[in-house]
């Protein structure tokens, strides 16, 4: 009897489809932007493009470019993503995305993030049409002159291609300086069934989804993304979240003991600090 009764179980299991997990998001985050236009599409933090300085706009850029990363915040997925990142002194540029099905851990091994360039390799229309895909897509650091504006903004009405990031790509690869390339190595770990609701768990009962974007003691924003930190991204049908911290002494707030959870979790809190 107790072996009939252990095949009809396996039976029944083999011809039920896998269990959809059941998640829970807490409310809050902010909303997704609606249509995205050319000069948005290199954002990779679009929500909080009004918070954003053009400097940090670039920075973000190249980082996830480096690491091969998609852009999380145009669209929202079915299921939630979340992504860890975490870069400054002292500690390897790191991103560790969290999904139902497994964890990435991309890891910095060698070469330069942000490239050294040599602008003299482009020719002189080349030179000017790079200047002004830069000021198009927000890469600019501080203002440029009202006439140079001016300039551009005319320039770009004529030529569409001024707004276009691929063509920007082009231009940029023609000035990086070769010989120190950007590698990384990727770790891959499965998740087992019914572990990555842990996970939200940890994340909607930290509070991160009604976290102000900066929890630096320092507050600045734009500088701080320049310097040590790590922060976490989600995505997640209508809703998109950024939390950044900048690594400071003695920190037990809860977005770091949050953050050092999640490295627990990828099996790599060993290998970093958040806190000095």
């Amino acid at each position: 009897m107790r072996i009939i009764i252990t095949l009809t179980i396996i039976i029944f299991a083999a011809c039920k489809e896998a269990p959809t997990e059941f998640f829970y998001i807490s409310d809050g985050g902010l909303n997704y932007i609606n249509p995205i236009t050319p000069l948005d599409s290199i954002n990779y933090c679009l929500p909080l493009k009004d918070s954003f300085s053009r400097g940090t706009i670039k920075y973000t850029y190249d980082f996830y470019r480096a690491f091969d990363e998609p852009n999380l915040s145009h669209n929202g997925k079915e299921n939630p993503i979340f992504r860890f990142t975490l870069d400054g002194f002292g500690e390897k540029p790191t991103i560790i995305t969290f999904t139902q099905q497994k964890i990435i851990c991309k890891i910095y091994e060698s070469g330069l993030i942000y490239p050294d360039t040599d602008p003299d390799r482009l020719t002189e229309i080349e030179r000017l049409h790079l200047k002004v895909l830069e000021w198009n897509l927000g890469f600019t650091y501080g203002k440029i002159a009202k006439a140079n504006k001016q300039l551009f903004d005319s320039m770009t009405k004529s030529n569409p291609l001024l707004k276009d990031r691929n063509y920007y790509n082009t231009l940029h690869r023609k000035i990086v300086i070769k010989g120190n390339p950007f590698n990384y190595r990727t770790i891959v770990k499965i998740m087992e069934p019914g572990s990555f609701w842990p996970i939200i768990q940890n994340i909607n009962e930290s509070g991160y989804w009604n976290m102000k974007h900066d929890q630096s003691m320092n507050k600045s924003w734009g500088a701080a993304m320049d310097g040590a930190g790590f922060g976490l991204e989600a995505n997640y049908k209508k809703q998109y979240q950024f939390v950044y911290k900048e690594m400071e002494a003695n920190d037990t707030t809860n977005f770091t003991r949050l953050c050092k959870y999640l490295l627990e979790v990828a099996g790599v809190s060993n290998k970093y600090h958040l806190a000095w």
